[in-house]
């Protein structure tokens, strides 16, 4: 290892008479961290590093796959590993590499490798979770445990029958959400990884949930309605991502995560959705890994303070315990390269005409697969 690190040095110093600089795209939460950490390793190093905060970073970093107008580094989703592969510009890295920032397990490399080589980094994971607002749940007598099941919710649902309180509450029409619930019934890709509508459990798992919802067992809101009625102790059950969690105790909400609940005495697995780092500068790869080697060394605070699981370490601190259970719970979405954009502009068609009852879930489900085929 001692070796490793010494050739990196060397490296690293051969490399600085070329680039003495680098640009990181970044976006979600954190910027004045990301911020800091530049001017933190400039001031250490002399390479200044140029951090570009960008809001719509999926949009801009395809627009720049097309043009090659790309940063040294940037952060990417897991679920787009298999649409920056095809950019010339996307360094492959290897063991080695990885070794210098961090230490990874085999289930958070996966969503970054493609065709045998690893493309990015892993950095921190969100996770889809049951937030609870333990006040209201109190209210009523009622306590949840991690292996509470769809009944346990309909119970809260008739406790609350008759009050202001809503229940349950997510986006019918939301396929992110939908998802974990549909995979507890059936694969919703085939070994094409073409996205399968017409499958009988999937139109069993759809009809379930409807059902749910035609029951008031769970609400439908939008997502600005569903946060603002739970900081407004309105909801006492939601379904969003984990990284909610920071607006919520700002808002002074006592509330607790939990796992998707139990459908049909199965798990439903609540989608991981993680964030790495690629480097599309290769004449810079080892510039780049030192700052990356940096900014993860530095970043277990702000994991902490953003409720995110940290990838490149297998110890979690106890703040974030409780998640990281939720997260071994979870699965990571498929990352087919055509499937992400079919499935959710199809599946969001599926419920929207499914909801509003201008099509059967068959009549629905027949269209989307239709759709699918002419379009594969």
């Amino acid at each position: 290892m001692k070796k490793g690190f010494g050739l990196f040095s060397v490296l690293l110093f051969s490399s600085l008479f070329f680039a003495a600089n680098l640009t990181v795209w970044t976006s979600w939460e954190g910027e004045d961290f990301f911020t800091e950490i530049a001017r933190l390793y400039t001031q250490e190093t002399g390479i200044e590093v140029k951090i570009l905060h960008i809001p719509k970073l999926d949009d801009k970093l395809f627009t720049a796959l097309r043009t090659g107008n790309l940063p040294d580094i940037s952060m990417v989703k897991d679920v787009y590993t298999e649409r920056t592969s095809i950019s010339n510009s996307l360094t492959k890295l290897d063991n080695t590499d990885i070794e210098i920032v961090g230490n990874f397990s085999k289930e958070s490399l996966k969503p970054y490798s493609s065709k045998g080589s690893l493309l990015a980094i892993p950095y921190y994971a969100d996770v889809q979770t049951v937030f609870v607002n333990l006040s209201l749940l109190r209210s009523k007598g009622i306590s949840l445990d991690f292996g509470y099941s769809i009944e346990d919710i309909e119970k809260i649902s008739r406790e609350f029958a008759s009050s202001e309180v809503t229940p349950a509450a997510w986006d019918f029409m939301s396929p992110y959400v939908f998802y974990p619930f549909l995979t507890s019934f059936d694969t919703l890709w085939n070994e094409e990884g073409k996205p399968v509508f017409d499958s009988p459990k999937i139109r069993e798992g759809i009809t379930y949930v409807k059902e749910l919802f035609d029951k008031g067992v769970f609400v439908r809101m939008n997502r600005g309605a569903l946060v603002n009625s739970f900081e407004a102790g309105k909801i006492a059950i939601l379904i969003q991502g984990s990284y909610l969690a920071r607006d919520f105790e700002e808002a002074g909400i006592e509330f607790q995560m939990l796992p998707f609940p139990k459908v049909k005495g199965k798990k439903v697995k609540p989608i991981i959705d993680s964030k790495g780092f690629a480097i599309f500068n290769a004449a810079k790869k080892d510039i780049a890994l030192d700052f990356l080697r940096f900014l993860y060394s530095r970043s277990m605070n702000y994991c902490v303070e953003y409720n995110k699981i940290p990838l490149w370490t297998q110890t979690i601190p106890e703040e974030l315990s409780e998640l990281y259970y939720i997260l071994k719970e979870g699965q990571y979405m498929y990352n087919g390269l055509k499937f992400q954009s079919l499935y959710f502009s199809t599946m969001k068609t599926v419920l929207q005409a499914v909801y509003s009852g201008s099509l059967s879930i068959d009549e629905a489900l027949k269209s989307a697969q239709d759709y699918v085929n002419s379009n594969w």
